[in-house]
C-alpha cells in the first residue's frame, strides 16, 4: 500500500507536500512527530474524516479520493456512544459493517478478548478513560480492518498504570498478523510492540526508518523514549 499525500488546510500553506507512505500486509509501525506536526491529521486523511482541505492522495483531488482500503481510526479521545452501553456500542459496530446476524457470539467473544465482560451493561459515560479505550478497541476489532490507525494515547494519561494498561492494549491489536498497525507517538514506543519500522514527520515529508538507533540518530528532535517506563 502507497499513499502520495499533498495537503494544506483551505488557502494555508502546506503540511504535507509529496509526503510518501510505504505500507506493508501485516507489518506494525511507530509514526513518530512532534505535537501538531500533523499525525492526527495524516490519519483523518488516510480514513476520509478530514474535510476541510485541499490537495491531493496518488494525485486524486481529495474531493475526489476514495480508498480501497478498509481503515480504523482509534483517537486519543474516544468516539463513543456515550449515553449507551458498552453493548450497545458493540452491536452497533456490528450493524454498520453489515455483520451476519445475530451478533452474539462475535460480541461475547470481543468482549472477553479486550476485558469488558464485567461492564457490558454500563453506560459507557461512567467509564475511566481506559476502558473507554478499551471499548473503542474492541469495535474497531468488530469492524475487521485491513489498517488500523492508533492516535498517541499517552498525552493526558495520569499514571503508570494507565500507560501500562494502554500499551498492553495496543500489543492485543500488534499481535493480530492479519492487520498492518500504525501508532502515533511523541517519542514513545514499546518493544512489545513488535515494530517493524519507524516514520518520522518532519519538513512536510514522512521519513521511514528501519531502527530506533537511525531514528535517533536523524531526527534528534524526537525524544524517543525506548524505555519500561515513562515519566508523567
Amino acid at each position: 500500500m502507497r499513499f502520495v499525500i499533498n495537503f494544506s488546510y483551505y488557502k494555508q500553506d502546506y503540511l504535507f507536500f509529496d509526503a510518501v507512505l510505504n505500507l506493508k500486509p501485516n507489518f506494525n509501525y511507530v509514526l513518530f512527530g512532534a505535537i501538531g506536526s500533523g499525525k492526527t491529521t495524516l490519519f483523518e486523511i488516510l480514513c476520509g474524516l478530514q474535510k476541510d482541505w485541499q490537495g491531493t492522495i496518488d494525485g486524486i483531488f481529495c474531493k475526489d479520493y476514495k480508498s480501497d482500503v478498509r481503515f480504523s481510526f482509534l483517537p486519543s479521545s474516544p468516539v463513543l456512544f456515550e449515553n449507551k452501553s458498552v453493548l450497545f456500542n458493540l452491536n452497533y459496530a456490528c450493524k454498520v459493517t453489515k455483520m451476519a446476524k445475530p451478533y452474539e457470539v462475535a460480541v461475547e467473544e470481543c468482549l472477553l478478548k479486550f476485558g469488558l465482560e464485567s461492564v457490558k451493561n454500563i453506560k459507557v459515560k461512567k467509564l475511566d478513560y481506559v476502558t473507554k479505550q478499551k471499548v473503542a478497541f474492541a469495535r474497531s476489532y468488530l469492524k475487521k480492518p485491513q489498517v488500523v490507525l492508533i492516535d498517541d494515547l499517552f498525552l493526558d494519561v495520569k499514571s503508570q498504570d494507565e500507560i501500562n494498561q494502554l500499551s498492553s492494549l495496543i500489543s492485543q491489536v500488534c499481535e493480530d498478523k492479519a492487520k498492518t498497525v500504525i501508532i502515533a507517538s511523541t517519542g514513545f514506543v514499546r518493544p512489545e510492540w513488535n515494530t517493524s519500522s519507524y516514520f518520522v514527520l518532519k519538513d512536510k515529508k514522512i521519513f521511514e526508518e528501519q531502527s530506533l538507533k537511525e531514528v535517533m540518530q536523524r531526527h534528534k528532535e524526537i525524544d524517543v523514549k525506548d524505555k519500561i517506563n515513562l515519566q508523567v
